[in-house]
């Protein structure tokens, strides 16, 4: 009883977070005369409409059923080892800040962003969470809006360095930093595709303990998305499909659908290699049920 009440205190005070930066995104576009300086002029203007331009980046949402087809993989020092369940709560939250826009009066945008991914062990004796990867990422955002060919244009090139890890230390600790660019083209606000490459930063930015990663996760990514009917979505995102072969990738189906502005039923399915850090090297294929806050590509 105590589980289900904080799960479901959990779920709304995403819900409650969700709908304030929500709140935040629509003033955000009113914006864009006044953040066109760096960080340290815009405060007394936030201050004065006490806002914050936050909004969401990659997709967030909360998955209170989260069914994986073999045991989780789980390495620590604790009893929990002989505790893991195939169902499990995921949820991931990620928003992004611009630090400054309309750099020199251009569509450029610096934002700042935090993206965090976690595994919870909720219907356990003893919840615990089974892993958590912390992802703090800049980058600069262009809106070309450039028409190319049958109602296809290249709406927004991102370029930026990224940090992901788990956080844990020791022989635990998976980790990685990376260089990456990314293209993103649409077609009449229904279909959307996307590529991201990216280039691992060598050295210390792979600990010993995974250093094969680009074996398992590869060097890029790819998604297509398709909106229809009563604002509905499916996306699939791959990654590292080509480059191994089709051996070591990862796919991503998700489908949403909308229950009010700030809500969508959420449904989520992967099967690959790299759902979490701790199981890079790890195939695995899980299916979700639960909701999302926003549309976006995760991998």
């Amino acid at each position: 009883m105590r589980i289900r009440l904080f799960i479901f205190t959990f779920i709304l005070a995403f819900v409650g977070l969700s709908t304030a930066v929500w709140a935040d995104s629509s003033n955000t576009v009113g914006l864009q005369n006044k953040l066109n300086s760096p960080l340290s002029e815009w405060f007394p203007y936030w201050k004065e409409k006490n806002i914050m331009p936050i909004s969401f980046y990659k997709e967030s949402y909360v998955l209170p059923a989260y069914f994986e087809s073999k045991d989780p993989f789980y390495k620590g020092s604790t009893s929990d080892n002989n505790n893991i369940k195939r169902i499990e709560f995921k949820f991931q939250f990620s928003l992004k800040v611009p630090i400054w826009a309309n750099m020199f009066n251009a569509p450029f945008t610096f934002y700042g962003a935090y993206t965090q991914l976690s595994f919870w062990q909720a219907y356990t004796g003893s919840p615990f969470f089974r892993e958590s990867n912390y992802e703090p990422e800049l980058f600069f955002s262009y809106d070309v809006d450039h028409l190319l060919s049958h109602d296809w244009q290249i709406s927004t090139i991102n370029s930026g360095v990224v940090h992901q890890s788990n956080g844990r230390g020791g022989e635990l600790e998976r980790s990685w930093n990376r260089v990456y660019a990314q293209a993103i083209f649409d077609r009449n606000e229904d279909w959307e595709v996307g590529v991201k490459p990216w280039w691992v930063i060598p050295g210390a930015s792979m600990t010993k303990h995974n250093r094969d990663i680009t074996n398992y996760l590869g060097h890029g990514s790819w998604f297509v998305a398709y909106n229809f009917a009563h604002q509905q979505q499916l996306m699939l995102e791959s990654r590292n499909d080509v480059e191994s072969g089709f051996r070591r990738m990862a796919n991503q189906l998700t489908w949403s659908y909308p229950l009010t502005q700030q809500i969508r039923l959420y449904a989520q399915y992967f099967t690959g290699y790299g759902q979490s850090l701790i199981e890079y090297n790890h195939r695995i294929s899980a299916v979700g049920l639960g909701f999302s806050f926003n549309t976006a590509p995760t991998l």
